[in-house]
């Protein structure tokens, strides 16, 4: 934006501005960017004519002079936020870098040579306001709003609040940069029906970021640029689809996706960094550059981005969620997409999630607690089930660590389970279902629903298929981490299960070929693990076998058999104590893993440079 030769008149006239500036950092970095050109500029364009501009410090440097950092402050940069208290944070942080550098002497010399106050007024740059939402909120409802309200809702005109931005020539910012806050929708209640109305990216349970992204983009002139770091969740998750849909239609210039690196200290925000040119849908281009951080080891951000960046065809972001990746790794997603159906498909839909109790500490139970339920009354084992956590599922094999769930269901009579409506007593305050009704700053109990207090959270119409042999996977994991229950367990929300038990299906679920596929669809967690829930996970190609084509049966057959040999091997291998045969049978466990991804491969017709693609990526 500062490149081709811009001159201090010319940079004059740019816009800089954080809608949601908070404690100012954003404008801090972006106001000495503008100090370090200036001076830049002026040093290497003869410094002798600049006298009003530089001067040389005692040390032998050059500096800005007060004056003008002033004006650049006043000129360029600019800021809202909707807390009072973190406006004069950002005015005070401006300020002291106005002053940064400057001794009692050097100010009361250019204070006596230009005759003006050491410090600018900000009051026209940084203002308080809430900046998504307008003065036409009050629309129809002025009359029926407290001071209270009027206060906290603090609409914001941001022509009237900017005139010298937004003029009839030109209206708009040059660039918008910042990092809006991460409000969750569960807080947006007063204000949602405002939203659905004027933002296109409307989604019911989006974060507010979504709409900040919106209006910045807003804010922009024509070719003016928008970059932001934000949570990158928008790109799989369902609220991101309008957002997605109005996105794709907008000139994207650059997607930085951080993945689940610590780019901020101390939390997991799975940022990525968004750069806009335009708020016109006409520039919108067919393609964008992309990057895949993998790493935070690098000197320069921008040198990295260079050197990793791909091209992404737009026509390759479909709508159920976006990937990052390069033509050929989406060539090949393609090719197993119609190699397969989707999992969901595959089983008719069998795809369920575990039970959510809504209080563990009631319902799931030990071995000696289980006996004493029924000690007391035979009855209990009618509601008593073996249980598992995601955790005690692992890739082709269950760790059976003696849990149960009271499984109450909708409808159960509790009275007549005596022992059982005893044991939940002592938790009955903890279990009551919170009333619509109720307006407590906090509730002692679960969510509202339409549950008694003795019942589980969950509404699990499909409990049936937890008595059934199927396959059980755990929601969250690095990789495909699946097994066959034969037991009839029970199994909790950390968990899906899936409606078969056919090994060769299994084999598949557990392949290479998954691994690299899930990535493409799901939602990244902390750690490098994925979430396998069933709206991700129905969606797994399966090469169907139709028993015609004598190579694609035997394939099938030998995945089946595979699979029930290293099931066994695993077996195996935790019933052995000397390290060396578990290392011995833990090769061949590695042997018949190989295998079937070898197999799986040849099904899905990949070639040698396409399993390159798979294997490099998992």
């Amino acid at each position: 934006m500062l490149g081709g030769g811009k001159t201090p008149k010319q940079v004059s006239n740019l816009k800089i501005c954080d809608p949601a500036c908070g404690s100012g950092s954003f404008l801090l970095g972006a106001y000495q960017y503008l100090l370090d050109w200036h001076r830049d500029y002026y040093v290497s364009h003869t410094p002798e004519k600049h006298k009003k501009e530089i001067y040389k410090a005692a040390s032998g440097e050059w500096r800005l002079a007060i004056q003008e950092r002033k004006r650049i402050l006043l000129n360029n940069i600019y800021g809202v936020d909707i807390d009072p208290q973190a406006v004069e944070t950002t005015k005070l942080s401006l300020l002291l870098k106005v002053l940064e550098q400057e001794t009692e002497e050097t100010l009361r010399t250019n204070m006596s040579l230009f005759h003006e106050r050491a410090l600018p007024d900000l009051g026209g740059n940084i203002k308080c306001g809430n900046s998504l939402i307008g003065p036409d909120y009050f629309e129809g409802k002025m009359a029926f709003l407290t001071e209270d309200e009027r206060y906290l809702v603090n609409t914001f005109d941001w022509k009237a609040a900017f005139p010298a931005v937004f003029t009839a020539k030109e209206a708009g910012f040059d660039a918008v940069i910042g990092n809006p806050p991460y409000v969750r929708q569960e807080l947006l209640g007063d204000f949602k029906n405002y939203f659905e109305s004027r933002y296109k990216t409307y989604n019911g349970v989006a974060d507010l970021y979504v709409y900040f992204i919106e209006k910045a983009v807003s804010l922009l002139k024509e070719e003016g640029l928008f970059s932001y770091i934000v949570s990158n969740k928008w790109m799989r998750a369902n609220y991101g689809e309008a957002f997605r849909n109005w996105l794709v239609k907008r000139n994207i210039v650059e997607l930085v996706d951080f993945g689940d690196l610590p780019v901020f200290k101390g939390v997991t925000t799975y940022p990525c960094i968004l750069t806009i040119k335009g708020n016109a849908d006409s520039m919108a281009a067919k393609s964008l550059t992309a990057v895949d951080i993998k790493t935070l080891e690098f000197a320069s951000l921008a040198e990295h981005v260079k050197k990793h960046s791909f091209n992404v065809d737009k026509k390759s972001l479909p709508d159920s969620g976006w990937h990052l990746a390069d033509k050929r790794t989406h060539k090949l997603l393609d090719k197993i997409k119609a190699a397969g159906i989707p999992l969901g498909e595959y089983v008719e839909g069998k795809i369920y999630r575990g039970v959510l109790t809504g209080l563990n500490e009631a319902f799931v139970i030990d071995d000696a607690t289980r006996k004493k339920l029924i000690a007391e009354d035979p009855k209990s084992k009618e509601l008593i089930k073996p249980f598992l956590r995601g955790r005690d599922i692992k890739r082709y094999s269950i760790t059976d660590e003696k849990l149960f769930l009271i499984f109450t269901r909708h409808g159960v009579n509790i009275n007549n389970y005596p022992a059982i409506k005893r044991h939940l007593l002592q938790y009955k305050e903890q279990l009551m279902p919170k009333p619509p009704t109720y307006k407590g700053k906090k509730w002692p109990g679960r969510k509202p629903g339409k549950y008694e207090w003795y019942e589980i959270q969950d509404t699990v119409d499909y409990y049936a298929e937890f008595e059934k042999p199927k396959i059980i996977v755990p929601a969250i994991a690095q990789r495909a981490s699946m097994a066959f229950d034969a037991s009839k367990f029970y199994s909790n929300n950390k968990t899906t299960i899936v409606g078969s038990t056919d090994p060769y299906l299994l084999g598949v679920l557990n392949s290479k070929v998954t691994d690299f596929f899930m990535p493409t669809v799901s939602s990244l967690k902390q750690g490098g693990f994925y979430d396998y829930e069933p709206r991700y996970l129905s969606q797994i190609p399966i090469y169907r076998c139709n028993g015609k084509n004598k190579r694609e049966t035997a394939i099938q057959n030998t995945i089946r058999e595979t699979v029930q040999k290293l099931t066994e091997l695993i077996s195996s291998k935790e019933e052995t104590k000397t390290p060396h045969d578990r290392e011995l049978i833990q090769r061949q466990i590695d042997a018949a893993d190989r295998q079937i991804d070898k197999l799986v491969y040849e099904l899905y017709g990949l070639t040698e440079e396409e399993i390159e693609i798979v294997e490099g990526a998992v």
